[in-house]
């Protein structure tokens, strides 16, 4: 299966081979969930978990809320560093510095969500609107907003939410032009959306099964890690670099568990 660039003009991102033409380009742990039955008509959201490292991609059925594919994938970002003080060194370069790690992130994107439709039998024309959440840099990042005050004390956001915006406003490629793209608010300081994700799903359980008070540690280990303690009624959250610890990221001696390790 292969899908055109929407792109108005190629900026070389390496997802297809620069004509344009967009056929089976990633290969990350792609992994459709489908039960066998006719897919090409069933219409689907994307959620995408914006990581440091790594890309998760999940397209559901937006009728019963079912995970029909799951996928993952590198962060290109990290040819310009491992860590989000690195891509907000290289993003404070200049502004062109800024859209080149905007461009590459939405191009990959849109590159993983168009290949695990066609590998889980759906029509990526049927793709009725996109979730975004990650750690305040990548977010930032990704809309092209730079994270260049959390560079410095105090760390301070220059943006907390963001209205929705289409997939051909981003210029992400192989996608239907009109989709939404909802990016999660952030918290504060490098405590970003994919927190804010984690806890509106953990408090919803909690209320859907009368648990709401109990006090629950919830942690989120990646490059970038985050810690909430949820405590009558008060969240109290944090961030850490775990990159070195969790994931391998600016570890000297060794390497992350990758083929050839």
């Amino acid at each position: 299966m292969t899908y055109r660039c929407n792109k108005k003009n190629c900026t070389r991102c390496g997802a297809c081979s620069g004509l344009g033409v967009l056929s089976k380009p990633l290969r990350g742990l792609s992994a459709p969930l489908g039960s066998g039955e006719e897919t090409s008509s069933r219409v689907f959201s994307a959620a995408i978990d914006l990581g440091t490292t790594t890309l998760a991609c999940y397209l559901a059925d937006v009728q019963d809320g079912r995970i029909l594919a799951a996928a993952s994938a590198r962060n290109p970002q990290a040819s310009w560093g491992p860590d989000v003080i690195s891509r907000i060194v290289r993003a404070s370069e200049s502004p062109d510095a800024l859209h080149e790690l905007a461009d590459v992130v939405r191009n990959h994107i849109g590159a993983l969500v168009a290949n695990l439709a066609g590998d889980a039998g759906l029509d990526v024309r049927n793709c009725r609107e996109i979730a975004i959440a990650g750690n305040s840099v990548m977010e930032l990042l990704f809309l092209g907003i730079s994270p260049e005050p959390l560079g410095s004390a105090p760390f301070a956001l220059p943006a907390r939410s963001f209205a929705p915006r289409s997939v051909g406003e981003l210029e992400i490629p192989f996608l239907p032009p009109e989709t939404p793209v909802h990016i999660f608010p952030l918290i504060d300081g490098f405590v970003g959306g994919d927190t804010t994700a984690l806890l509106y799903e953990i408090t919803e359980a909690a209320a859907l099964s009368g648990s709401l008070a109990l006090t629950r540690l919830v942690i989120d280990f990646g490059t970038n890690g985050e810690i909430a303690l949820i405590h009558k009624g008060r969240i109290v959250a944090c961030s850490t670099a775990a990159g070195p610890a969790f994931e391998g990221a600016s570890v000297r001696q060794g390497m992350p568990a990758l083929p050839g390790a």
